[in-house]
């Protein structure tokens, strides 16, 4: 009964992530659910406390004009034993990879396909209902990545960054729409998330020397290039449905 409580508690606190492993000696698979996705996981129990895995993540998706985003990603998992208590806090980080199928301008067109790169980092607890089976919940980390000039940029409110040069005005209010959102599943959401930014400063990067050489050929040549570089202040960052 106090385990079915405890259960209960967790899952009315956990909305943005929970799930469930079934063990089978070190091996082990695990369903949970998010509020950006699915996700299912093969892992392995290294030790009592840190255990591996590695599975896809499905996301469908109704507006944005998206039709579903899915990735693959390898998480590393850590937990902290009590020995008064069942429950066991846990800390777990993962790297991947995904795509984002959209919809085609027209229709005779073949659908778009975006591919990113993404990361997770999540705390929760961890309850045993019995030998093999486990329930857990948590949250993840929600974190921007943002493209301009062909480069991504992690951001967050607040934060200062240096870009590709824009053209704009000093003290100039910018919007940059073309923003991958990694959430608790890695996954993209750039069609729905803007940007919007402050240009501090137009000005030219710090000098970088390029420096070639030909052996035996009396062949040395020595440039310098300092890139035109715009530094702006990420002021807001929404999610439009």
């Amino acid at each position: 009964m106090k385990k079915l409580l405890t259960l209960v508690v967790c899952c009315s606190l956990s909305a943005p992530s929970f799930g469930v492993d079934w063990i089978r000696d070190r091996i082990y698979t695990s369903s949970s659910y998010g509020n950006l996705g699915i996700n299912y996981e093969l892992g392995y129990h290294y030790t009592d406390s840190i255990k591996i895995s590695a599975g896809p993540v499905l996301k469908s998706v109704l507006f944005g004009g998206s039709l579903a985003e899915l990735g693959f990603m390898a998480k590393l998992h850590y937990h902290h034993q009590f020995e008064s208590t069942d429950i066991t806090p846990y800390v777990t980080f993962g790297v991947g990879g995904g795509a984002k199928v959209s919809q085609p301008a027209q229709q005779d067109q073949q659908p778009d396909v975006e591919k990113f790169f993404s990361y997770q980092i999540g705390a929760g607890i961890n309850l045993p209902l019995s030998e093999r089976t486990n329930v857990f919940a948590g949250y993840k980390l929600h974190k921007f990545i943002i493209e301009t000039g062909g480069k991504q940029y992690l951001v967050k409110k607040g934060s200062i960054i240096k870009v590709e040069r824009l053209q704009a005005e000093e003290k100039e209010e910018v919007e940059i729409n073309k923003v991958i959102c990694v959430s608790n599943n890695g996954l993209s959401c750039s069609s729905n998330a803007v940007v919007k930014a402050e240009v501090l400063e137009q000005c030219r990067d710090k000098k970088i020397i390029i420096f070639k050489k030909k052996r035996r050929k009396n062949y040395r040549r020595k440039n310098g290039h300092r890139q035109y570089i715009t530094v702006l202040r990420i002021n807001e960052i929404s999610l439009q449905k």
